[in-house]
């Protein structure tokens, strides 16, 4: 558990891989191998409110708080930075500076502002208090990103994925250290409540030495299953229109890049998104829910994650996206991903199909 004093001005944080700071208990710590985990430092972060001013706005003002129930983006100057391109941003929004404000966040930060006073206008606004519903999301996005499970396709059937598990686990017995199997070391295993998929697999030998091998045999699975994966109910809709608006998507996935350009190619889609698919690094500590890969495809388009959006089915990408400040979608087409979706984060926005997403894509 996190350690917090009692006067509750500060609290006791990792600082991850990626530059970010996270509680101890959050479910993207735990999921990190402690191998991994060694190498982070403890910070003690500062909670009380600060404020903020010469922000390159005449007479603009901002208060801030991090909200210790949500995952903090950084460093203080790294925080500085995103409150003064918030506001940078919204100055440039047709609706206004004062509603561009309430719609924008900055990740883990209450953030309330003070502007000039113009006539029947009100003197302090509230970031995050105008809610934008997923069609909203999508017509006004700068860049699409989309996860490729569930969205686009299922790469796996279960009882073939359950079949790559027990293959991937046999090359393990086969190749492993035999002195190591002789002195009874185990593996890295799962716990109870993680899914026995393939992903949740790779992120367990995240920092293993038998991490590349394991890596090598689940692309060559996800190869020859990328070939079989037929695309996702109105998923072939939303990359055409999206296409057709000069809006081509960009696929950010933890499957293998290889995998999914050829699952796109076989069926026709390579088209319709923008090149190169953003697959899983040879690193498996940066799969998600690190966002490496969200700011790698973000990095490459020069967009910032605030004005774009990404459709995903899964915990780890949510989190990702949170953990950056980019709007999620959260594609939840049956009860049990809605529920786990639901849980990680009240909030989600939800969408059952994706039928509703390309008509709003159509009125862009």
């Amino acid at each position: 558990m996190t350690r917090r004093p009692a006067d509750g001005d500060h609290a006791v944080v990792l600082a991850v891989d990626d530059g970010r700071l996270d509680f101890a208990d959050s479910p993207s710590v735990r999921q990190t191998p402690a191998s991994v985990r060694a190498g982070w430092r403890w910070f003690e972060v500062d909670l009380r409110e600060r404020r903020l001013s010469g922000l390159g706005f005449p007479g603009a003002r901002c208060r801030g708080r991090w909200r210790t129930r949500s995952r903090p983006p950084g460093t203080p100057s790294w925080t500085c930075r995103l409150v003064e391109d918030v506001l940078a941003t919204a100055a440039r929004d047709e609706d206004g500076l004062g509603a561009a404000l309430a719609r924008s966040h900055v990740p883990g930060y209450a953030l309330r502002w003070s502007l000039p006073r113009a006539p029947r206008s009100p003197a302090g606004i509230r970031s995050g208090t105008v809610r934008r519903t997923p069609r909203e999301l999508v017509r006004h996005a700068c860049a699409v990103l989309l996860g490729f499970d569930e969205v686009l396709a299922r790469l796996y059937p279960a009882d073939e994925e359950r079949e790559v598990l027990r293959d991937v686990a046999g090359m393990l017995v086969r190749e492993r250290d035999p002195a190591e199997a002789l002195a009874g070391q185990p593996l890295p295993s799962s716990g109870p409540g993680d899914g026995a998929d393939t992903l949740s697999l790779l992120r367990t030998f995240a920092g293993h030495e038998m991490a590349h091998a394991v890596r090598e045999a689940v692309d060559l699975h996800d190869m020859r299953a990328a070939q079989r994966a037929r695309p996702a109910p109105h998923s072939r809709e939303l990359l055409r229109e999206l296409a057709a608006r000069r809006t081509p998507p960009t696929v950010v996935t933890d499957r293998s890049g290889g995998a999914v350009d050829l699952f796109l190619r076989h069926n026709g889609l390579i088209d319709h998104v923008r090149e190169p698919v953003y697959g899983r690094s040879a690193d498996l500590a940066r799969m998600m829910p690190r966002p490496h890969v969200l700011l790698k495809a973000l990095g490459d388009m020069g967009a910032p994650a605030s004005e774009c959006v990404l459709i995903a089915s899964t915990t780890a990408e949510q989190a990702a996206a949170q953990a950056i400040g980019l709007p999620f979608i959260g594609y939840a087409p049956t009860d049990t991903t809605r529920r786990h979706l639901r849980a990680a984060d009240g909030d989600v926005r939800l969408v059952s199909s994706l039928a509703s997403l390309v008509e709003a894509v159509r009125s862009r």
